[in-house]
């Protein structure tokens, strides 16, 4: 595996500096991309100024310590780290989950062992801070991650050639719970989305906390977490359901609210104007969970809809990567089923709820006129 270090030893400070000086310089804002005419993006730091031009191709994302890049190259493209005093390692050892490259998270990035297909983390100094010994392993949340070791390898055409199907996942293994220091807080039976990890408690009883779920630590501790899906329906009970009232729809409300039309797709308008025309309706859909003869679904889902001017808006709601951070600010959805006469699914409303700094609040909908 290729490692370069050079710039952080004494003999290369004069390296380092004309690296800096040619290059862009050390600076710790975080850098935004942006594209160019040719679908190339580069940096910008916070003041606007170009540090690095455009060059790389794919899914543009933040720059804050360290970042995985694909560069077109005269002799093809060539994929690396690269950390912003312009020092690039790990060519040979890139991470890529289906076709996108890994992003950082909490001065992290995952990086791949091609010959054993092993994964593990460097650190935000390009230096190897999770050996690769897991077949999987989760990005680095509140120092936590969660990790897959000692599995096997299955494809899913079970011929020995596999032709036509290269399809495979990991069987068996056992999945554990890690601190930055590659040491085994836990012990776990299944990987659980739900779970919390910025809400971690330790204590030496299981929590009675009814939203929280707890697991006996390797140190005979228990390490408990809020499960986001007990604290939602709390949610949705104590503080919506018990007043539908429209004072308190707009309290739980964001300033802008989202929703589909035919003439504009998905677009928005500020809660006041929305919940004015709509309030009624849904106080009329919303009743319905409290009944016994509601038919609803509650899930996390990874994303929804949100046109340009929302998205700028909850700019620091998302990660390095540019994708919504569902593990600190978890996105809630239910769906809601309405049945004709002869008890078949006719319509389903939507109601999205999304996780802020200061407290849940409800976003968007979807509501469908019956037929």
């Amino acid at each position: 595996m290729e490692m370069n270090f050079v710039w952080r030893t004494l003999t290369s400070i004069s390296l380092f500096v004309l690296i800096a000086l040619e290059l862009f310089g050390q600076n710790t804002d975080i850098w935004v991309s942006y594209y160019n005419s040719d679908h190339l993006y580069g940096y910008k730091n916070a003041k606007g100024e170009v540090m690095i031009s455009p060059r790389f191709k794919g899914r543009s994302r933040k720059f804050d310590k360290v970042v995985a890049v694909l560069e077109e190259t005269n002799s093809g493209y060539e994929s690396y780290y690269m950390l912003k005093n312009g020092n690039k390692f790990g060519r040979d050892s890139v991470y890529v989950f289906g076709t996108e490259l890994d992003c950082e998270s909490e001065g992290y990035i995952r990086f791949e062992d091609r010959q054993t297909e092993q994964v593990g983390m460097f650190n935000e100094f390009g230096e190897v801070a999770i050996p690769a010994e897991y077949n999987a392993i989760t990005r680095f949340r509140n120092g936590l991650a969660f990790a897959l070791m000692n599995a096997k390898k299955e494809y899913w055409d079970k011929n020995d050639n596999h032709e036509g199907c290269n399809h495979w996942s990991w069987t068996g293994g056992e999945q554990v719970l890690i601190n930055q220091n590659n040491e085994v807080l836990v012990r776990i039976t299944s990987f659980d989305r739900h779970i919390d990890l910025y809400s971690l408690t330790i204590q030496d009883a299981a929590s009675t906390d009814p939203i929280r779920v707890s697991y006996l630590g390797t140190n005979g501790k228990y390490y408990s977490f809020i499960d986001k899906q007990k604290l939602f329906k709390a949610f949705l009970e104590t503080a919506i359901l018990s007043d539908l009232s429209f004072e308190n729809l707009s309290k739980h409300s964001y300033t802008s609210l989202v929703f589909w039309t035919e003439d504009d797709g998905w677009t928005s308008s500020s809660k006041e104007d929305f919940l004015k025309q709509n309030a009624q309706l849904l106080r009329e859909r919303l009743s319905i969970l409290k009944t016994n003869k509601a038919e609803y679904f509650i899930g996390l889902v990874d994303s929804t809809p949100m046109p340009q001017a929302v998205r700028e808006q909850l700019s620091e709601y998302y990660d390095n990567c540019g994708a919504w951070d569902v593990a600190k600010y978890p996105i809630y959805e239910i769906i809601l089923t309405h049945r004709d006469e002869q008890n078949k699914r006719a319509f389903q409303d939507h109601f999205t709820f999304i996780q802020t700094k200061d407290e849940i609040k409800f976003i968007s909908s979807t509501i469908r006129e019956a037929k």
